[in-house]
């Protein structure tokens, strides 16, 4: 039986011995050279030779048998298993849902929790890319040189005049997803991407930011004329699959993120490291006894220690009883927005090493702003006066250096308790001012009025990149509350 396939070779090869390149441009009937005649001549033996060599593929089919597969063991993680936009390299898995749609795009879903290494993009745009370049090149705490990963993604703000680009990302390698090396830069993070859905267009060419702006109003109009609203689309993601040399069969994609969609926990995918805990930093040796009972939503983060002393569903009084170093800078006659892009580059120039040391200082949590509530018919919400603080690091709390620029101060907040409420998502003026009004209506029935009304604060927990269970607080200062001197701080 062997030898059937190589008898049918043979015979394949054999056919039409009569058939040459001569008989092929022999004369027409005409005693001309006819180019439709060659075509007529070159199409049959095409014909004919695919005949062959289909009736070649059956026989080998029914001779060849194929490997057994055992039906109950899961798919080894091999190349099919990547997508082929991809190009071999390491990228998050996903699946796609299935839509009605009238548009040109996908609804896709990452249904595990991935490391994904990132930066903001700061006044030094062009170091970007090379600052997530050399984490991979071994610009990390293990030394580790890591295999670049696709897409490089990037996430970028929609304001209703501009766009621009806010943070850049690497994707970390299933194999490096457990172990990821702390980074050496301050301006480095390790984050985890918890599971998503977000509403997919692809692109091809050089990505530029117009290319990203087009496509991304072209996605936005699609989803509204297929009745779709659930997007997030304060900001969004473009992606990025293919090397800068890449001349030809580009592969790009814009990302809007979906409210309702929520990826399947039955989802199919290959079984890929799953995270469940987030990136352990590495701890300062100064003041450890405190930055041990950092609380959890500081994100490993240096952040002010409190105690809880009245928990409610709408409500926390909270009270910090250490006086604390913040660093501040005030910006007036500018709206919420602009001046908080103003303010925090002052501050993120002075922990960069604007500060008369010269010194760089750790980022930490919470960023606060605190903000004048005008009375209601005002026009506005707020007025335009603001103040933002950066808590100063434990190991800083003594030494911190004097800010060389006019508009930052170093200041001393005294204890102080404040009547906290939470919430989660990309925080924005509508929202500090929905649960601002959703704290004085939990106070006013509870018959709580001894908190400044002249004033309160936001506060943000965050990098700008991380998607999910993101936490804010807004804060009315007590006046007649104190902290307990020596009260043990909670978690």
């Amino acid at each position: 039986m062997r030898l059937v396939p190589v008898f049918l070779i043979l015979c394949l090869v054999s056919v039409d011995a009569n058939f040459s390149f001569k008989n092929l441009f022999s004369r027409s009937p005409g005693n001309k050279l006819d180019l439709g005649f060659v075509a007529e001549k070159i199409n049959k033996a095409v014909t004919k030779l695919s005949t062959k060599i289909q009736a070649l593929t059956d026989v080998l089919s029914a001779h060849i048998k194929p490997k057994r597969r055992d039906p109950i063991s899961k798919p080894a993680i091999t190349a099919s298993s990547t997508p082929e936009f991809c190009h071999q390299h390491d990228c998050p898995r996903f699946y796609e849902v299935e839509l009605n749609v009238t548009g040109d795009y996908k609804l896709r879903c990452y249904p595990k929790s991935y490391k994904w290494v990132s930066t903001i993009y700061d006044d030094d745009q062009r170091d970007v890319f090379m600052r997530l370049f050399r984490y991979i090149s071994g610009n990390n705490q293990a030394e580790m040189k890591i295999k670049m990963t696709v897409p490089v993604a990037r996430k970028m703000n929609t304001g209703p005049r501009s766009m621009s680009y806010q943070t850049m990302s690497f994707f970390i390698p299933f194999k490096h997803q457990q172990d990821a090396p702390m980074p050496n830069n301050d301006k480095v993070n390790l984050e985890i991407v918890k599971p998503f859905c977000a509403y997919v267009k692809v692109y091809g060419g050089f990505s530029t930011l117009s290319k990203v702006r087009e496509n991304y109003q072209s996605l936005l109009r699609e989803l509204r004329e297929d009745g779709r609203s659930d997007d997030i689309s304060d900001s969004i993601y473009s992606a990025g699959y293919d090397d800068r040399f890449k001349l030809f069969n580009r592969h790009n994609e814009v990302w809007i993120i979906s409210k309702n969609n929520k990826p399947s926990e039955n989802a199919t995918v290959p079984d890929l490291p799953n995270i469940s805990s987030e990136p352990k930093p590495v701890k300062s040796t100064a003041d450890e006894k405190l930055t041990e009972k950092t609380p959890k939503f500081c994100n490993g983060n240096d952040c002010p220690l409190f105690y809880v002393k009245k928990n409610t569903t709408d409500f926390q009084l909270r009270c910090y009883n250490e006086s604390y170093k913040w660093v501040s800078t005030s910006v007036a006659n500018m709206n919420s927005k602009l001046a908080g892009k103003t303010a925090f580059w002052r501050l993120f120039r002075y922990i960069e090493g604007s500060n008369a040391k010269q010194m760089k200082i750790k980022m930490t949590v919470p960023v606060t702003m605190m903000m004048q509530p005008l009375q209601p018919g005002s026009g506005s919400f707020v007025k335009e006066d603001f103040t933002m603080s950066f808590f100063i690091p434990f190991k800083h709390q003594k030494d911190a250096p004097a800010p060389t620029a006019d508009d930052v101060e170093l200041n001393t907040v005294k204890p102080f308790c404040a009547y906290v409420r939470e919430y989660g998502g990309f925080s924005n003026m509508e929202k500090v001012e929905t649960h601002y009004k959703e704290l004085l209506n939990a106070l006013k029935l509870q018959g709580i009025d001894d908190f400044y009304t002249n004033m309160f604060y936001t506060a943000s927990y965050d990098a700008p990149y991380k998607l999910f269970n993101r936490r804010n607080e807004i804060w009315l200062i007590s006046k007649s509350q104190n902290p307990v001197k020596g009260r043990i701080l909670a978690q």
